[in-house]
């Protein structure tokens, strides 16, 4: 994927969000990162991605400058009841999770296991499977 010249906006400042914009700007994006909390951390990685050259609000979501991005990667702490998530879908922006952005960038082949109940078994199980197999394995 190039994010050359991208406009990517990153909802929430947690470590992940935090890490998706030093991604994003490493790969030539202009990312804006917002963050409805405003507290030590988040303050503290506001100056960081700043020194990077990326630009960060805290304390709201300014709606208007975040529809303006030709991606949003959003926090999984960010209800899709919220006002910002509504506004994001109803005009359409292209919306990914952190995992999404994880994935596009992904060079080796993955095995996901989602579900409430039993991801460790059945990780355990296909992982074992693998390495008997004799392939490298990162769980």
């Amino acid at each position: 994927m190039n994010c050359t010249k991208q406009r990517i906006t990153i909802l929430g400042l947690g470590k992940s969000g935090f890490e998706s914009a030093r991604f994003l700007k490493k790969r030539g994006a202009s990312v804006f990162a917002s963050e409805q909390q405003s507290n030590p951390s988040t303050l503290e990685r506001k100056k960081k991605l700043e020194t990077l050259g990326i630009e960060v609000e805290i304390g709201q979501h300014t709606t208007n400058r975040i529809l303006k991005s030709d991606l949003i990667v959003i926090s999984p702490g960010i209800s899709p009841k919220s006002q910002i998530y509504q506004a994001i879908e109803n005009a359409r922006v292209p919306l990914w999770s952190e995992i999404e952005l994880a994935f596009r960038f992904l060079q080796a082949r993955l095995i996901a296991v989602t579900g409430t109940n039993g991801k460790t078994t059945v990780t355990t199980l296909i992982s074992k499977i693998l390495k008997e197999q004799g392939h490298a394995v990162i769980s």
